[in-house]
């Protein structure tokens, strides 16, 4: 049977980050745990994974799509900065939210709804139009400790094309005024954006502004 990475990404992430994995209250990094259901006996499997590791491993597991964002390979690289503001929006039919018994908030699916854009690609600045952005969130968040991690696929659309980025970041300070979330992000275009390829960081105040900066390539000479 041939080897299906989008396949294994979402079972290590539908079994790992739902059901074991939590936050330790004394070093504040994450613990993985297995149960092994024919004796009940509960096996730490990692005691220690830093934060940025984790956000790594989820962003290379958890996102099925990323190993075929491979356009704009070999091509000048340019400046890219996504400014966004916005907010949660109401749940919609397909999310879910949910506790479990350990404290650990889930919720798939979340909505997230934008007022204001800004693209920036090399010296050029764009302002997509915020009523056509999409964007879903999937959430895990220690409420003990306020720690997390985070799945976002979003779509920003151009007049003749599209780019569709999806991010892993981890989560600080949630519920509190310290509230912090910084990660990863990947994507790529469609339409008259096919071929084009960012990456780079991305980080979220609590004032709501989010932002995704680093690198482009295989952006069209001509006005998207």
């Amino acid at each position: 049977m041939a080897f299906n990475i989008g396949t294994f990404a979402a079972v290590f992430y539908n079994y790992f980050l739902q059901k074991f994995l939590k936050q330790s209250a004394e070093n504040r990094a994450f613990a993985l745990f297995w149960k092994d259901e024919r004796t009940g006996e509960v096996i730490e499997v990692v005691k220690r994974i830093p934060k940025v590791v984790l956000a790594l491993v989820v962003f290379l597991l958890a996102t099925p799509f990323i190993g075929l964002a491979q356009a704009g390979k070999g091509q000048t690289k340019q400046y890219f900065e996504f400014y966004l503001t916005g907010s949660i929006g109401d749940p919609g039919e397909e999310t879910k939210s949910w506790t479990t018994k350990g404290g650990i908030l889930q919720v798939r699916g979340e909505p997230y709804f934008a007022n204001y854009m800004e693209v920036l690609v090399g010296g050029t600045h764009y302002h997509p139009v915020p009523a056509a952005y999409s964007c879903t969130m999937d959430r895990t968040i220690n409420l003990a400790t306020g720690s997390g991690a985070i799945r976002i696929s979003e779509s920003i659309v151009f007049d003749h094309g599209t780019l569709e980025i999806q991010s892993a970041e981890t989560i600080s300070g949630y519920g509190t005024p310290a509230y912090f979330v910084e990660g990863s992000f990947v994507g790529f275009g469609t339409g008259s954006l096919e071929g084009v390829k960012v990456d780079g960081t991305t980080w979220r105040e609590s004032s709501g502004s989010h932002y995704r900066i680093g690198t482009v390539m295989g952006w069209p000479t001509s006005t998207p």
